[in-house]
């Protein structure tokens, strides 16, 4: 049974698939897992959970959390997320932190929700 931030996550996905301002949003995978003869690194930690571009070419970065994880410190996120979605920020992409699709909206629209 998916957990309640991967629901919000496919959702928010969904989302971003059918808004007119996103050309690509991939689920980012981060950490390393085991493969014969070692450790393969994915994206670095804090990476967030969803990457992509809009049609104008700026990068889109959205971390998800639940509703009651958003309503916690940081928004729930780890420094390293909050790093990595303030660099995004900074470099004129799109980002934030998305407990609900009003939140997906606002920051696909070009708020940074979370990183206030």
């Amino acid at each position: 049974m998916p957990s309640e931030e991967n629901i919000i996550q496919k959702k928010g996905m969904d989302l971003c698939k059918e808004h007119a301002l996103v050309s690509e949003i991939y689920r980012t995978q981060s950490g390393k897992v085991k493969v014969r003869g070692g450790w393969m690194q994915l994206c670095p930690a804090g990476t967030p959970d969803t990457t992509g571009f809009t049609i104008d070419g700026r990068i889109i970065g959205i971390e998800y959390k639940t509703p009651l994880e958003f309503d916690t410190k940081d928004h729930g996120a780890s420094k390293d997320q909050l790093n990595h979605l303030n660099k995004i920020k900074s470099s004129g992409g799109v980002a934030g932190i998305a407990a609900s699709m009003d939140h997906v909206n606002a920051i696909l629209q070009g708020e940074y929700i979370g990183l206030e």
